[in-house]
């Protein structure tokens, strides 16, 4: 009741005008009222006009007093979604608590602030309680070593095999990935065989304990089978079918293939993925259009939101291509959104051969 009463006077109040004493003690005693009112059930007017302020008075606030504000509004639904915004972007210090804690942010709000911000955000947003899965494979895609290590130790958080597929093969150069993945609920036993080969002996003890592994020649043949970053086009293809038989073959692989600039592998799999000609996916980067790149990455269950990161990837690699056509933003949401899976990989081999 105290912020609402409070609130009646700061619509003649101008921050830009008033004294720094003054807008510091103003700043200071809302923050004191954010705390009071944080399990208050506060009237919608009175809420607005109290986040317009303090988002005002943020740029004048020292950087205590913000992180005083952003501890005390950080589990509270009333702020609004530019104020909770503006702290989120800001300094990692006073950003921390509402990216870890915020119910005002949704994911569609997680996605834009992992595109706007750096690993260090990333990290908090890690520690949040049952992200979904795009803000998931976007924080995995990322490839950042320390975020990848808060998303393995994260225990609220449901993986899917892609996700960790792709977190075990991150922990080939990540140490600090290796004991949360041997100890994380949901690795299976062909992930436990895979992260065998990467771990320390007390680590392989616990996975040979845990899965009741025959270590003998385990770590030769997986060793072999993860070396592909340096074959030939032969090679390759050779192991995309070993993945592919394995189960290890996932959208996270293409994904991580592209980020170490490895097209061939990401054209190889995609292919061998949704079961689709490569010589169709190859001109499907050369297109002037996205729209068949779109289709075959939905063949393979990726996600809108990563398709992005994808297709900027592709073009990085590729020359500049696929280009883009005008109407190309509506049929990629249409390839993604309108149709299955499976309609979208029949939908790519339907394709008139010129506009592929």
């Amino acid at each position: 009741m105290a912020l609402a009463v409070f609130s009646g006077d700061l619509a003649t109040y101008a921050p830009d005008t008033a004294s720094p004493a003054a807008r510091d003690r103003l700043m200071r005693a809302v923050a004191r009222l954010c705390r009071v009112a944080q399990d208050t059930l506060i009237p919608a007017d009175a809420a607005d006009q109290v986040s317009g302020l303090t988002h005002n008075l943020l740029g004048f606030s020292d950087p205590e007093t913000r992180l005083r504000l952003a501890e005390d509004i950080a589990a509270s639904p009333w702020p609004s979604q530019k104020l909770i915004w503006a702290l989120a972007t800001g300094p990692i210090e006073s950003a921390a608590p509402v990216l870890r804690a915020s119910p005002v942010l949704d994911q569609t709000d997680l996605v834009a602030l992992i595109g706007a911000t750096g690993p260090d955000h990333h990290i908090e947003i890690a520690r949040r309680k049952h992200l979904p899965a795009p803000v998931l494979d976007l924080l995995i895609a990322g490839q950042d070593a320390a975020v990848l290590t808060v998303v393995a130790e994260n225990q609220s958080f449901t993986l899917t095999e892609g996700q960790l597929n792709a977190l075990v093969s991150a922990a080939r150069r990540v140490t600090a990935l290796r004991k949360p993945l041997v100890q994380h609920r949901s690795l299976s036993r062909l992930q436990g065989c895979s992260l065998y080969t990467y771990c320390d002996p007390p680590l392989r003890h616990a996975l040979a304990l845990r899965f009741d592994l025959n270590t003998q020649n385990l770590e030769a043949a997986l060793n072999k089978a993860h070396d592909g970053e340096d074959l030939d086009e032969t090679g390759i293809s050779s192991l995309i079918v070993k993945m592919q038989m394995s189960g290890q073959l996932t959208t996270g692989y293409l994904v991580r293939a592209l980020l170490d600039d490895r097209l061939s592998a990401f054209l190889m799999g995609l292919a061998c993925l949704a079961d689709l000609p490569v010589s169709g996916v190859r001109a499907a980067i050369d297109a002037p259009s996205a729209e068949p790149l779109a289709l075959a990455c939905r063949a393979v269950g990726m996600d809108r939101t990563v398709f992005p990161q994808v297709l900027q990837a592709v073009r990085r690699l590729n020359g500049g291509l696929p280009f883009g056509s005008p109407d190309d933003g509506s049929r990629i949401d249409q390839a993604f959104g309108g149709v299955s899976a499976h309609w979208a990989a029949r939908a790519f081999t339907m394709l008139d051969k010129n506009q592929v």
